[in-house]
């Protein structure tokens, strides 16, 4: 299953060969840290900028184009075929 959370560094350590347990470490690690520090200043600055009553329909339209994008560039850099914006449910 693939999400759309899934940075370069993500991609890069779940191809990494058997055996390279450093490099997958390292690199899911930075990948991780990115993520959260990225997500959690974004939705910060939502939660400050925005009136309480339409938090959440800005958290949907910064999330939608950003998850979109993924889900259809995300199958390039795997090698699998997906339609874009599909359910990530089976």
């Amino acid at each position: 299953m693939l999400h759309g959370d899934y940075g370069a560094q993500h991609i890069l350590a779940l191809n990494q060969p058997k055996g390279s347990i450093a490099a997958f470490m390292l690199l899911m690690a930075i990948g991780t840290m990115t993520m959260y520090v990225y997500y959690a200043t974004v939705y910060a600055a939502i939660q400050d900028v925005i009136e309480p009553r339409l938090r959440g329909t800005a958290v949907a339209i910064y999330s939608s184009p950003c998850t979109c994008w993924a889900r259809v560039s995300a199958p390039l850099a795997w090698d699998v075929e997906r339609p874009p914006c599909a359910s990530s449910h089976a």
